[in-house]
This record gives C-alpha cells, structure tokens and sequence, in this order.
C-alpha cells in the first residue's frame, strides 16, 4: 500500500510539473500573404518593386531578418493553374539570388501594429509588417518561370511579463514571375567516360542541354554490369546545374573491386533533369588503381589573329629596316 502511495505522489507531481511547463510555453507564428505570389511577365532590364506582407500572433516585437533561398524543388513535380500559375516543363533553374536584394532586410513585428490588406481576389487579411523586395531583372536573364522563396528569421526580443519558452512556427513564401520568351528543357547524353580517384572508380556522365533553360541534372540511375556482365549495382548521383548549349559532368563513384587491374565495364546511364530524362549504355574502361588518368579537354578555336598580328609585325619591321 505504501509503494502505491509513492507511484501515485509521483505521477501527480510529475502532472503537475508538466503542466506548469505547458503554461509557460506559447506557440508563436510568423508568415507571410500572399503565401505563393505571382508576380507576372517582368521585362528584361528593369527592375521591379514587390511588396508582401508579414503576419504574425506575437504581442512582442520579432525582430525578423529578410534572405533569399532558391525555390524548393518540390515545386517542379506538378503543373498548377489554379489559384496561380507554374508550369515546370517551362521553367529555368539559374542562379537568380544575385537578381533578389530587400529594400529592408530587418523588420520588427508585432501585434502592436496591424492593418487590413484587400488583395486583389477579394481576401482581406490582417497584417502586421509591409516588406518589400527589388527584383533586377538581367538583360540576359533565361526565358521562361523562375521561382524562388523568403526566409524570414524572427529573433522574440527579452522582457515583459515572466519566464517562459517560445516555440516560432514559420512559413516561407513563395514567388512567381516569368522572362518573356520560349523555354525549351531537354538534353542528350554525348558520351561515358571512365577514370579513377584513388580507391574508388570515376564514371563521368557528359550531359549537354540543348535546350533554352539552364536545368538542374542528375545521374538518376547508373546500372553497371561487369566483365562478365552480371548486374554488379545501381549507383546515382548529385544535382549538377548546366546552363543551355554547355554540357555539364555528371560524376558518380563506384567503390569496385580487383582495383589492381584494368577493367572494361558496361554501363546504362539515365540523367534525369524533373521535367524528362535521357538513357544510354557504354563500354567503359576503368583503369587500374595508380595509374593517373587525364581529363580530356576540348580545345578551342585556334588564335589565327595572333599569327597574323605577329606576320604584320615582321613585314612592319623589315619595311622599316629598308627605309
């Protein structure tokens, strides 16, 4: 009976510690409306002002800092054209962070402040912050949509009423915008070639997009078959971006056996860029562990002008030589 009494006294104190706990924890929010903005066809060359709007349940002020992240690729796997419009078979995926700056990166946020925003479908929303963000839109800037995300980083700021802990749930929004012109995503594979790193065997996959977009690529599955040709494994690869017309490395690492030996292997490769996906086999030579293999470089167009400037220089020369 008297164990009892002590398990009893101790799961009641353990309630009731718990409970005291949970009252002094608050579940703050910070996000943003819209939660996806489209922006529209923005023109080569020009910039544009952007404004959203920070909303939050926090009585103290969220010092929140203002940063670019690249769009989540999530975002490529399906078409919408409901509440906005994002099509990923015409989509870029270059570099844009350098095209993103804040006209204030730092904003203080609170319930202290807050105003009605009616956007244009008709939703009224109570916000607590305006941000505003400048897009500067390059001359060269790809065709097609780009999209890209806010990452708001509140920090709750001391003082006031007790001693408790704060969990922030945030959200991130999401942008839209499109560059005039016709975006084409596709891409064949030109060759497999085969190195070594150490231990380890290099297989490199040469991608060429000859599409209108740069795109994100990968070695989706890479099915090696040895010297005998049984199945010896599927290997894959990280994201490598390749802008359009250039042909980007798409490297994977096979930890083989028997490094001691050369080795010719086949190899089905398949580079998938979200929106398709090319497939091509190859013989491949792996060479035997210590020897150093040489990366094949294309060469580039012959300097002729350098001759022909060096000609004119000697002809200068004798020319004056005789006067």
């Amino acid at each position: 009976m008297v164990e009892l009494n002590k398990k009893i006294i101790t799961l009641a104190s353990f309630l009731i510690f718990s409970i005291a706990i949970a009252s002094q924890t608050r579940a703050l929010s910070l996000g943003a409306a819209p939660g996806v903005m489209q922006i529209g066809e923005l023109e080569r060359g020009k910039e544009y002002s952007v404004d959203f709007y920070l909303v939050t349940n926090s009585a103290k002020e969220l010092v929140t800092t203002l940063g670019f992240k690249e769009g989540r690729r999530e975002m490529m796997l399906r078409n919408v054209t409901g509440r906005y419009t994002f099509i990923p078979a015409e989509t870029s995926e270059e570099d844009i962070s350098k095209w993103v700056k804040f006209l204030r990166s730092k904003l203080a946020v609170s319930t202290r402040k807050s105003f009605p925003i009616r956007f244009p479908n008709g939703e009224i929303v109570n916000a607590n912050e305006k941000a505003t963000l400048i897009l500067d839109i390059p001359p060269d800037a790809e065709p097609g949509y780009h999209y890209f995300e806010v990452v708001m980083s509140p920090n709750l700021q001391a003082g006031g009423g007790g001693v408790g802990v704060s969990t922030i749930g945030v959200t991130r929004p999401i942008f839209i915008f499109k560059v005039p012109g016709i975006a084409k995503r596709e891409g064949v594979i030109e060759g497999i070639a085969g190195s070594r790193s150490g231990g380890r065997a290099v297989i490199d996959v040469l991608f060429r997009n000859t599409g209108t977009v740069t795109m994100d690529a990968r070695v989706s599955s890479l099915k090696i078959y040895n010297e005998t040709g049984d199945y010896a494994g599927t290997l894959n690869g990280g994201y490598v971006k390749v802008p359009p017309k250039t042909t980007g490395i798409l490297r994977v690492y096979w930890y083989d056996k028997n490094t001691d030996k050369q080795k010719t292997i086949r190899v089905e490769a398949t580079v998938d860029y979200t929106t398709g996906s090319v497939t091509r086999e190859a013989m491949v030579t792996i060479p035997k562990a210590g020897v150093v293999t040489k990366e094949v470089v294309e060469a580039g167009e012959f300097p002729w002008w350098i001759i022909i400037l060096l000609i004119g220089l000697v002809l200068l020369y004798v020319y004056w030589r005789r006067k």
